[in-house]
């Protein structure tokens, strides 16, 4: 792709030089106003495309995290209430005792 810049006198109309230019075989024109217009559509574009996947890396990362967080957190819980069952607690205490399994898993997990 070839390019020519042409400058015309500060009293030309730059409009009708260009379509001028325009009706030409195989040639194409573009004012100064028009060149600025395309390069800041394609950076502003690009830096678009860039924010996007940016943001969706940034979505698949953390749902990943959080589903590890809350597997642990549910793996732990079984493990205590497996705990519980084995030293010959009723159920109806297990079930009594939820609150505090949960406050001991959030406090394990805050603290580490």
């Amino acid at each position: 792709m070839a390019a020519v810049i042409a400058r015309v006198d500060a009293n030309a109309d730059v409009d009708s030089v260009a379509r001028t230019v325009r009706q030409w075989k195989h040639l194409s024109a573009m004012t100064q106003a028009e060149q600025e217009d395309l390069l800041v559509r394609s950076v502003v574009d690009r830096a678009r495309r860039q924010i996007g996947l940016f943001l969706g890396i940034l979505l698949t990362v953390s749902a990943v995290v959080i589903a590890l967080i809350i597997y642990t957190m549910t793996m732990e819980k079984l493990k205590q209430i497996a705990t519980l069952k084995l030293i010959g607690a009723p159920d109806r205490t297990i079930r009594a005792d939820r609150p505090a399994i949960a406050r001991s898993g959030a406090v394990g997990w805050a603290s580490a």
